[in-house]
C-alpha cells in the first residue's frame, strides 16, 4: 500500500521515480521537489498495459494540475 505523507500544493510538476534503498522493497514515485508517493515496489513502476507505464502514465497526464483527494486516494 502506497503512502503520501508530506503535505504541500499536490502540483504534478516533474514525475520520476528512485529506487529503493537497500534492504527496501518499495521505492518513491515523486510529483514534485517535496511530495512523493512511498512504497512503491519497481515492479509496480514499470508494470505495462499496451505499450503505456500504467503508473507514471496516470500522474503524467496529470501534469501541471492539482491533485485532489480522490486522485491521491486512487493512486
Amino acid at each position: 500500500m502506497t503512502k503520501y505523507l508530506i503535505d504541500g500544493k499536490h502540483e504534478v510538476e516533474k514525475v520520476h521515480y528512485t529506487e529503493p534503498k537497500k534492504g527496501e522493497k518499495a521505492g518513491k514515485v515523486w510529483i514534485n521537489n517535496k511530495q512523493y508517493f512511498e512504497g512503491v515496489p519497481p515492479e509496480i513502476w514499470e508494470f505495462h498495459i499496451a505499450g503505456y507505464q500504467v503508473s507514471h502514465k496516470l500522474l503524467k497526464d496529470r501534469r501541471g494540475r492539482i491533485l485532489i483527494k480522490e486522485n491521491i486516494d486512487h493512486y
